[in-house]
């Protein structure tokens, strides 16, 4: 295939390979899914699922539902969300797609075998948190979550999770999976295999303190699962110098983006 894509002109083939050893000459890249995350089992009843949590996120779960935190699993209006978003972006420094990107596909995944949904938690007509949610084949993926700024100690985004595995559970789904988690320090290299299951202590920890993606870690692992890990991203090069000058342009991209 290299071959042929090359006499085509190809400057490089972006790859998700299963094992990092069959693209021993390929180059690694920035991830474009998560190289690791936590998939929750269904078919566990909801007792046993509860069990599993970290005492935390079940003393969460239940500060939600005593403060009456409403959940609707079929929210449509992603206009009224987006503060929402823009509010976690700058808590967690990190960049947005386009608004627009986020409500063609809720609108272009709307009905069919792939199914893309709006959840959202609120108190009293107040958005308290929303998630944008893919159902697929016997998975539900958490893709995108946001959370306000305000009534933080309502425990909104808890329940919201909770309601949406129960509603999983009720389709008929087999797996909740949580879209990425960060690595443990220390983790070998990943090769494409599933984790011991985490135990409840394990749970409690975000992955590296220093990885951006410790925070929202340590929330998704206060849920029981079973992590996955897989190679990541990797380019296979066919042109090695239009690559390097490609390399050096998304770099000054990547620059003036955060000053911009």
């Amino acid at each position: 295939m290299a071959q042929m894509l090359q006499g085509r002109g190809r400057m490089f083939l972006r790859i998700e390979p299963d094992d990092a050893e069959l693209v021993a000459e390929a180059r690694k890249t920035i991830d474009v899914s998560p190289a690791r995350t936590l998939i929750t089992d269904l078919s566990r009843t909801q007792d046993d699922l509860l069990a599993a949590m970290h005492p935390k996120t079940r003393y969460n779960i239940r500060v939600a539902q005593k403060h009456g935190v409403e959940v609707r699993l079929e929210s449509c209006d992603f206009e009224s969300v987006w503060t929402l978003f823009k509010q976690t972006s700058s808590r967690g420094q990190f960049r947005l797609h386009r608004k627009l990107y986020y409500q063609q596909m809720i609108d272009s995944l709307a009905t069919g075998e792939c199914r893309a949904f709006l959840a959202t938690a609120s108190h009293e007509e107040k958005l308290l948190a929303a998630n944008i949610m893919i159902d697929f084949g016997d998975t539900r993926t958490y893709l995108h979550g946001a959370s306000s700024n305000q009534l933080r100690n309502f425990m909104g985004p808890y329940l919201l999770h909770w309601e949406l595995i129960r509603d999983a559970k009720a389709r008929g789904l087999k797996f909740y999976d949580w879209w990425g988690v960060a690595p443990f320090e220390g983790s070998p290299p990943a090769r494409g295999s599933f984790d011991s299951e985490l135990t409840v202590e394990e749970g409690a920890r975000g992955g590296g303190s220093t990885h951006p993606w410790a925070g929202i870690s340590r929330f998704k692992r206060g849920f029981p699962g079973v992590e996955y890990a897989s190679p990541g991203t990797y380019d296979l090069v066919l042109q090695p110098f239009r690559y390097q000058l490609y390399q050096v342009g998304r770099s000054l991209i990547r620059i003036v983006r955060r000053y911009v």
